[in-house]
């Protein structure tokens, strides 16, 4: 599952010296592998994304969810409430901002399941474009880990 790719640590940091966590989605196909593997595989990323920060002099975390292609067998609300969870139990004070890229309509539903969920991350969220995500970056750049896998996709 840890090939599949669907959430990848970044070297590079933003303008704001933060580490920076890519997760795609539309990889994260409900039920396609047990909930122990996909934790394992949360924890395994979480623990390389704070060991990387610890390395780069940064405290915080930028999380990038890319939902372009996101359909309802990627949404996973019990993957997603661990994931909180972990953050919460974990990562305390780790996370600081996640931008939910190029949200589709279809998202909606389980964005309003999600919100509560978040509880004081909740104010941590934007809905933003690719275009705005870049603005988060060096001259504009967002990672070239994100733009690999956005290739990949197409």
């Amino acid at each position: 599952e840890l090939g599949t790719n669907k959430a990848v640590v970044c070297e590079e940091t933003d303008k704001h010296g933060r580490g920076v966590l890519l997760v795609n989605a539309k990889r994260h196909v409900q039920g396609e592998f047990s909930k122990r593997s996909s934790r394992r595989v949360i924890k395994h990323q979480l623990d390389t994304a704070v060991n990387l920060l610890t390395k780069s002099n940064a405290e915080t975390l930028l999380v990038i969810v890319d939902l372009r292609g996101f359909s309802l067998r990627n949404a996973d609300l019990t993957l997603i409430s661990y994931l909180i969870d972990v953050f919460f139990v974990f990562y305390p004070r780790r996370l600081d901002q996640i931008l939910l890229l190029d949200a589709p309509l279809l998202f909606q539903p389980t964005w309003l399941a999600i919100k509560p969920l978040l509880r004081s991350y909740a104010k941590l969220v934007s809905f933003v474009s690719l275009a705005e995500a870049e603005s988060y970056f060096q001259d504009n750049r967002i990672p070239a880990s994100f733009r690999a896998l956005s290739k990949r996709e197409q």
